[in-house]
């Protein structure tokens, strides 16, 4: 019994590690549905010939309802198509980023990648600074460094980092 949870363990430790990320998709998602508001309503006013549905807009209400729709609706499929997936194994690093204008993958070989850095980020916010702890995969070049995980703890954070050194 204990052989074969040893080889289980085996196996997925071989396994590739695939990190996928779309952290804007919900929201796009309620954009989306705001969007077709405003469309709906720059259709309505265009059919029943009522242009002045924004007050104080006269007769380009429709036009301004329907350019903002519009607008917001091409935000909104930004948001919900961008992603990334990032693939760890074999001794490579593969990485697929979508996007609306399509897809463009890249690999490097693992060895290229010198270690797993976490690091504290700070942004300000109108409510104070806001911090994350975030798990990398550090790259000599900036534009190929992952980013692994992040998480407002640094308990958690701490064992994934543990974690992705172990497989990586």
């Amino acid at each position: 019994m204990p052989a074969q949870g040893y080889a289980r363990a085996e196996m997925q430790a071989a396994a590739p590690l695939m990190i996928r990320s779309a952290d804007r998709a919900p929201v796009g998602a309620l954009l989306l549905l705001v969007a077709t508001l405003w469309l709906a309503a720059a259709l309505g006013g265009w059919v029943d010939s009522k242009a002045a549905i924004i007050p104080g807009f006269g007769s380009s209400g429709a036009y301004l309802a329907g350019a903002l729709g519009a607008a917001l609706t091409v935000i909104a499929l930004i948001w919900m198509v961008r992603g990334r997936v990032v693939v760890i194994g074999r001794g490579t690093v593969a990485v697929t980023v979508w996007s609306l204008l399509g897809r463009h993958a890249w690999h490097e070989p693992l060895a290229n990648y010198r270690e797993i850095r976490v690091d504290r980020e700070q942004r300000p916010h109108r409510y104070g600074a806001r911090s994350w702890y975030v798990v990398r995969l550090w790259h000599p070049e900036p534009g190929k460094t992952i980013e692994l995980a992040r998480a407002k703890g640094p308990a958690l954070i701490g064992r994934r980092a543990r974690e992705y050194a172990g497989r990586c």
